[in-house]
Order: C-alpha cells, then structure tokens, then sequence
C-alpha cells in the first residue's frame, strides 16, 4: 500500500481532535457522520467511514 499524507491535527484535551478537510474530501464525510478507527497488524491505523448507520 502507497502512502500518502494527507493532514496533520492536533490531540486536544478529553481525546478531541479535528479531521483534516483533505481526510473529510476522501472519506466523503461532513459533520455527524461516523468514522471507524482500525489497528493493523503492522502498527498502522486505518480511518474509514461507517456505512448504513
């Protein structure tokens, strides 16, 4: 897998942080959609949205 970055943000307190414009533009999501978070194997985590919620 290529990667690419696509944005930097910023842990804020209480776990908060934002979703870079460019990360919201790929998944196609905008506020109120959820996203997933997921561990790989290999150390890396994978953002994607959640679909048919």
């Amino acid at each position: 897998m290529r990667e690419k970055v696509l944005g930097r943000s910023k842990l804020w307190g209480r776990g908060y942080t934002t979703v870079p414009v460019t990360v919201r533009r790929v998944l196609g999501i905008e506020e109120g959609d959820k996203i997933r978070w997921i561990f790989t194997d290999d150390g890396k985590v994978v953002v994607e949205r959640e679909e048919g919620e």
